[in-house]
């Protein structure tokens, strides 16, 4: 008998309970989390349970929403097939509403003036007359893919402006673990306290946040550039440059007198910043 089937069986009372028991609550993530819907698999029956590859190839496309230590609220705890889903901050970007990264150009469709040029060339047979129509289509022609190349550079420039919107969005997204089972579980095993287990080595229930996400800071906010950041914190002290679907993702360490600073750039543009006291 599936997972599914047998989770059914629970009542809904039963579910709506554990649901109470973590919905809302603050907890305190021990590992990075990747910034999308996919978030980390964690597999109770197996030894270790955190599915490494899976881990490490979102890690690199999607850059970090959640730092470990830092504290985040559980906002959804849902069954979904024989999958547990642990929601933290949102549950990570990336679900049917989030918009894709991409715009398409518009397309130019030929002008009245070239469809007529074309129906001209084809019936006409006296020599100088096609070479002038052909002289007219050609121009219109140049015309329209001068259209169509500035259509391009249009889209090429809102889809890197998309991008970068999806990229901060994705930092602030939140994320999620997906709790998998590889066989049946009896009903009465699903509870609040087996979950628990299942997330204790990457989860803390009850530890007192390390880090404040967007904390007050040195008069930072979101859509300064690089070199204001520099004139209010002086050098970075670490500096780590990732590619992110395309886009370039820079993480600064600075560092003040009382507290470690992360700022993370997409092009030199700030989307996200962790401080953590000293």
């Amino acid at each position: 008998m599936r997972f599914l089937t047998l989770l059914l069986c629970l009542p809904i009372v039963a579910w709506a309970q554990i649901g109470t028991s973590f919905e809302t609550r603050m907890v305190v993530v021990q590992i990075d989390m990747p910034a999308s819907q996919t978030g980390v698999d964690i597999y109770p029956q197996r030894n270790p349970s955190l599915e490494l590859n899976n881990y490490r190839d979102r890690m690199k496309r999607f850059g970090i929403a959640l730092h470990a230590g830092d504290s985040v609220m559980v906002t959804k705890v849902r069954l979904k097939d024989k999958v547990i889903e642990f929601q933290l901050g949102g549950g990570g970007y990336g679900t049917f509403w989030d918009e894709s990264g991409s715009v398409s150009a518009t397309t130019v469709p030929k002008s009245y003036r070239e469809k007529d040029l074309e129906n001209k060339l084809r019936s006409t047979t006296n020599a100088d007359d096609r070479r002038r129509i052909e002289r007219d289509l050609d121009y219109e022609r140049r015309e329209r893919q001068r259209r169509e190349s500035r259509e391009r550079l249009i889209a090429l420039q809102a889809t890197e402006a998309k991008q970068q919107r999806i990229a901060s969005k994705r930092l602030d997204g939140g994320s999620r673990f997906n709790i998998r089972f590889e066989n049946a579980m009896p009903p009465e095993e699903v509870t609040p306290e087996m979950i628990r287990r299942a997330l204790e080595q990457y989860l803390s229930f009850d530890g007192a946040p390390k880090r404040t996400q967007q904390a007050a800071g040195p008069e930072l906010e979101k859509g300064m550039s690089r070199s204001q950041v520099e004139t209010r914190l002086g050098k970075a002290s670490e500096v780590v440059v990732k590619d992110q679907g395309g886009l370039q993702l820079t993480q600064c360490v600075y560092q003040t007198r009382d507290s470690s600073i992360q700022v993370d750039f997409v092009n030199d543009v700030l989307v996200r910043f962790t401080i953590t006291s000293r």
